[in-house]
């Protein structure tokens, strides 16, 4: 690098050197082409020299990029075919999913008439019991009814056949019998 910058500086210097002699305005036009010569040969060697490795690491960047898109489409088909795949498994997917979701329900519906069918009895069972307690009382209000209803009429009975003279004597009777248990518990 030093060696070309020592070689520009002395191509620019050279028309200096020609207009510095004296009678020589002639030669200045050979100066001119010669300095142009050696500026265009330097210019063309360091193109020489620095061009092809420039462009052979240019060629290798671009070789770089060229494989690594080649890499990449490769990977992009890979992910096109993968979900082509998908997509032409998804009726089958589908279907399973389907097919889940019937059995499911079916198990849903199963479930749910099993709790039904224990509820219901659960709801028989208490109507049953309630059923029970229900005719149970209404036997018992029944037998108190009748109970009630028979008293009734054995006193209505009782009261038709005895008169006042049977009446007086079993209070009397009955007065007797209270003097002498009082007679006893003395």
């Amino acid at each position: 690098m030093r060696k070309f910058l020592l070689a520009m500086t002395l191509v620019a210097a050279a028309p200096l050197w020609a207009e510095s002699g004296e009678g020589h305005a002639d030669n200045t036009i050979y100066w001119k082409w010669a300095n142009f010569a050696i500026l265009a040969g330097l210019i063309g060697y360091a193109i020489a020299r620095n061009a092809p490795a420039m462009f052979r690491a240019r060629t290798e960047e671009i070789q770089k990029d060229l494989h690594e898109a080649s890499r990449r489409r490769q990977q992009a088909e890979a992910r096109t075919a993968e979900i082509e795949r998908r997509l032409a498994d998804l009726g089958g997917e589908l279907e399973t999913m389907r097919g889940h979701a019937r059995q499911e329900m079916e198990a849903e519906a199963q479930r749910m008439r099993t709790e039904s069918a224990r509820l219901l009895a659960k709801v028989e069972s208490a109507a049953a019991q309630e059923i029970e307690a229900l005719t149970k009382q209404s036997r018992r209000s029944l037998r108190e009814h009748s109970a009630r209803l028979a008293l009734t009429l054995a006193e209505q009975k009782i009261r038709a056949r005895v008169g006042a003279a049977e009446d007086e004597m079993l209070i009397g009777a009955f007065v007797e019998q209270v003097g002498r248990t009082g007679a006893r518990l003395q």
